[in-house]
């Protein structure tokens, strides 16, 4: 194993007791609180397709695999277990007990009960907001306030593409599978022929931290409670002195959390003794080249570039009318970040050069006395003053894309300037989802970037430069689109802190001389914005980038055309493995979330081709000044999407990127990788209901916990998988979108023989899954196709499994895997909590270990429980010492699917009650449960591992390829 390459391990602190692991109550009704999509389609995929009738004996075998191999494939088959005892191991033979490590050493170093959330004060004896809003929630469990459903409203503003809401929680798995399994080709050739005999295809695919939160920086006014208005005040004049008026006050703060990382291969980990860590993001960032992220300014411009759009005439003789787009959503109803952001920019100077309007809309309670809650408005701020320039502009969703338009089209009729600005605020989706959420109107909206692009073309302005506010936005893809229509972009490749960018000094220096050239202006924006974060939004990752348009517009389609038909030709050419390593390696967004949008500089670097790298300098050129923040590294300022771990999106983007006119070329390359990886999905035996998603379960998860070991087969040939992979190469065109399975392989070239005779020299082979003498041993070129390993861990009360999640710890002995475990798990305050890691971000000094635990979150002062991921870091700054970064809402009925900017501050007199997801021994996900009795937090937080019953726990191990496919070992007990 390469040294360097190996990722850092969390700290595992053991304390001697525990409170013990039990379900209470009623379910909960949620739907699964696991979100990293592990096992919502378990049954789904026993069954083949939806609603399919057919039986195992109608199943066609692969070749060369047996009626014994077919038994031993089905995860949960006919086999219950015997007995179901409270104490001793229920299930399978008694020879699964490899391991030799498995009991707890109680002499293990206790964590102590300092350092609960770092250096963050508590979160305050009030809830400054007074009581959170109800509308739309019963029960002491209800879930988060949403808007309504409206079905009327429930179409995407992406002129003419619906987008698939499939939020960030998983769906509730239906629990209609037949329970058929199958080997590895078996169950997905029954479902071809129903495909290939007249079964229909279409439908396959789903359709910020604070030490003080933003108080101390801002310096806002404190709100009385219950003051949301639905009208609006004026003063003599008609302006208002927003420190007066604005009394919204941003709490004790928002705490924040980066979800980011990257896959890599997992054989540079495997070497030496001793316990070390495995990661989705098993290959830390600092191996590529060209860490250092923050750059200098550069000024220059590349030779070819257009004009300007924007002349500034110089000698402070310019004007400037600057359009902020605000819509506040639950932003605003919860945590009254717009009014904070209100705030700065009132306190700015702004005098008679610069017009600065804000359009309000899309929220239904500002957390002021000024704004409506009820209809969209038009302010304008000038040295403090709120004036209302428009009090009802009607009603229409802020994600309409005619919306915008207006906004824009009143600025320019009515302040026209020499320099034009354009910011949007909000939640942000990169370049799959677009911008925005409004919470008024329904679900599953958002302005895509094929709605902004309809919205700017109509409005017919060209801006000096668009400026987001919101999440994921600095992508390639927006780059190229908004370059028609201004000259730089200012936007973040991560996920934005709740406190968003700071709006005063770059007003007040704009002000002192509005002939302040553009990427001085993007520079204030950038440096403040990570200078605020760090103090506010310690441990959450931060970056914000400031690009050339003109430059972007005139370099980059060309580099990026070469260097897809490159990396394309790598696919064609049998070497897929190279490209996916490269895409596993690279620094990927909003990892959570499973949005697939990566650095382009990072992965271009990562290829290591000639065409790589000058796409590299030519996307390090068109950036002219990037500023990244919070233990973030290989992030270079422009991201783009690249599917993996969600293929379903891909048809999607084909028709966004028809619209934007991004190149065909790339279009072209993420269709032949995703084609490809979903070959390998599919001949491992993902259903075809499943695949793509991002969201499937090995067939032998719940059969290794059963005892049902030595269930993957490794009978592959190159005839039955072309056979296989040809219903699904053959058909469709170029043209249009069927809205099925077959729009994925649109426009790709490589035939099913070629799929197949590639999948056959490199697929995983599972069957070598087995434990002899206490471990799983793999040659290197099988660990070569594994991206990542983690620990999963069940708990037996008896009738049936509760999901304690998954870690990254584990023992391994060159290249050998151990079977021990220690039988302690992560607790709160020594309540065990069902843990999911997330990812690991380490540039070889500095690290951060993430991953979250779901929980119903009570403030203190507040009687309304929400469900919430509670975020959890370990990192360098704290010792390795775990602390709550905050916590995050939890959508539980696809709200958006775009990301929020929020965080909520966790402190002391909070009440926690952590919930898990529960399994009958058949392998259904059965409902939600409580997790143990619920605490409340003190002035500390002790996070450490604590024993719990190893007679009746359940311990696999969870691999997962190159095709990201995931494969469980047999279980240790």
């Amino acid at each position: 194993m390469d040294e360097q390459r190996r990722p850092r391990s969390r700290e595992k602190k053991v304390v001697s007791e525990g409170k013990g692991v039990e379900k209470r109550g009623e379910g909960l009704g949620t739907g699964p609180v696991n979100n990293t999509g592990n096992y919502e389609d378990r049954r789904a995929q026993q069954g083949g397709m939806p609603g399919s009738s057919v039986s195992q004996s109608q199943q066609r075998p692969a070749q060369g695999q047996s009626a014994r191999e077919q038994v031993q494939h089905t995860p949960f088959g006919k086999q219950r277990p015997q007995q179901r005892p409270d104490s001793g191991f229920p299930f399978g033979n008694s020879t699964q007990r490899p391991g030799t490590q498995n009991s707890f050493d109680g002499t293990r170093p206790s964590s102590g009960s300092s350092m609960p959330f770092g250096s963050r004060p508590d979160s305050g004896s009030t809830n400054p907001f007074g009581s959170r809003p109800t509308s739309g929630q019963s029960g002491a469990y209800g879930t988060r306030p949403t808007s309504g459903n409206n079905a009327g409203g429930q179409r995407q503003y992406n002129s003419g593409i619906r987008q698939n809401g499939t939020g960030t929680g998983t769906q509730r798995s239906s629990g209609s599978g037949s329970g058929l399994g199958g080997g590895k080709l078996l169950l997905i050739i029954a479902a071809l022929v129903l495909l290939l005999g007249g079964g229909g295809l279409s439908g396959l695919f789903g359709g910020d931290s604070g030490e003080s939160g933003v108080q101390s920086v801002l310096n806002t006014v404190t709100q009385s409670a219950g003051t949301s208005s639905g009208s609006v005040s004026s003063s003599s004049g008609g302006g208002m002195d927003l420190s007066n008026l604005l009394s919204s006050l941003m709490g004790s703060g928002s705490s924040a959390y980066d979800f980011t990382g990257s896959a890599g291969s997992l054989l540079s980990g495997l070497s030496g003794t001793g316990t070390v860590s495995q990661s989705t993001a098993s290959t830390p960032y600092f191996t590529s080249s060209g860490s250092e992220n923050s750059s200098s300014l550069d000024e220059t411009v590349a030779r070819g570039a257009r004009d300007k759009f924007t002349e500034i005439i110089g000698n402070n003789k310019d004007e400037v009318t600057i359009l902020v787009y605000m819509c506040g959503t639950d932003l605003e109803s919860q945590q009254g970040m717009a009014t904070s952001d209100l705030k700065e920019m009132a306190n700015a100077s702004v005098g008679d050069k610069i017009n600065l309007l804000v359009f309000t809309g899309g929220c239904r309670r500002w957390r002021n006395n000024v704004v409506s809650s009820s209809v969209n408005q038009i302010y304008q701020i000038r040295n403090g003053q709120f004036i209302c320039l428009e009090k009802d502009m009607g009603s229409s969703s802020m994600v309409n894309p005619d919306t915008l338009t207006s906004f824009i089209n009143y600025g320019k009729k009515n302040f026209p300037a020499n320099r034009m600005c354009l910011i949007l605020w909000d939640h942000g989706g990169g370049s799959v989802s677009g911008f925005g959420y409004d919470e008024k109107v329904g679900h599953n909206q958002s302005m895509t970037l094929a709605g902004i692009n309809r919205a700017l073309k109509k409005a017919d302005v060209k801006f000096d430069f668009i400026g987001f506010d919101a999440c994921l936005m600095a992508t390639v893809e927006n780059g190229i689109m908004l370059s028609q229509y201004a000259d730089y972009m200012i936007a973040s490749e991560e996920t934005e802190p709740g406190v968003g960018w700071y709006y005063t000094n770059w007003l007040n220096n704009l002000n002192k001389n509005t002939s302040m050239p553009t990427i001085q202006i993007g520079k204030q924006i950038a440096d403040d914005f990570v200078e605020v974060c760090s103090r506010q939004c310690r441990g959450q990752a931060t970056t914000l980038s400031v690009v050339d348009l003109a430059e972007l517009q005139a370099t980059i389609p060309d580099e990026l055309k070469q260097f897809s038909i490159d990396t394309n030709e790598l696919i064609q050419n049998k070497e897929y493995k190279t490209v996916s390593q490269a895409r596993s390696k690279t620094r990927e967004f909003a990892q959570s979330t499973r949005i697939d949008q990566i650095d382009l500089v990072d992965f271009a670097k990562n290829m290591g081709t000639s065409e790589g790298k000058s796409l590299a300098k030519a996307l390090q050129s068109a950036v002219k000044y990037n500023k990244t923040g919070g233990s973030i590294s290989h992030a270079y300022g422009l991201s783009i999407y690249f599917p993996y771990k969600r293929a379903n999106k891909v048809s999607q983007m084909v028709s966004t990127y028809r619209e934007i006119g991004m190149d065909e070329e790339y279009t072209r390359c993420i269709q032949e990788f995703a084609s490809l990886e979903v070959s390998g999905q599919v001949s491992a035996g993902t259903s075809l209901s499943s695949y793509g998603s991002g969201a499937y379960a090995s067939q032998d998860l719940l059969g290794s916990l059963l005892g049902q070991s030595g269930g993957y087969s490794s009978s592959y040939s190159a005839g039955g998988l072309s056979e296989l992979l040809g219903g699904l190469y053959s058909g469709g065109s170029s043209s249009g979108s069927t809205g099925s399975i077959l729009d994925l392989f649109m426009g790709r070239s490589m035939t099913a023989q070629n799929a197949a005779e590639y999948i056959l020299d490199n697929h995983f082979d599972a069957s070598t899954l087995v434990w002899k003498d206490g471990k799983i041993t793999l040659d290197k070129e099988q660990w070569d196709l594994v991206t990542s390993l983690l620990i999963n861990v069940f708990y037996n009360d008896g009738n049936g499994f509760i999901d304690l999640g998954m870690d990254t710890t584990y023992e391994s002995d060159g290249n050998s895997l151990l079977s021990s475990f220690d039988g302690t798990w992560l607790s709160i305050d020594r309540q065990p909590v069902a843990y999911y890691y997330l990812n690991t971000v380490d540039d070889g000094e500095n690290y951060v270990i993430y991953g979250y635990v779901p929980a119903y979150l009570t403030k203190k002062g507040d009687n309304q429980a929400v469900l919430v991921d509670l975020i959890l870091n370990f990192d360098s700054e704290h010792d390795g010492d775990g602390y709550i970064a905050g916590a995050m809402y939890k959508y539980t009925d696809g709200v958006s699917d775009t990301q929020s900017k929020e965080l909520i501050a966790i402190g002391q007199g909070d009440k926690l009650q952590f919930v898990c997801d529960y399994f009958d021994y058949d392998g259904n996900y059965r409902d939600t449960y409580k997790l143990g009795d619920p605490i409340i937090l003190g002035n500390t937080v002790e996070i450490a591992n604590t024993p719990i019953d190893m007679s009746k726990c359940q311990v696999t191990f969870r691999f997962t390829d190159i095709y990201q496919q995931n494969y469980w070992t047999p279980a240790i007990h």
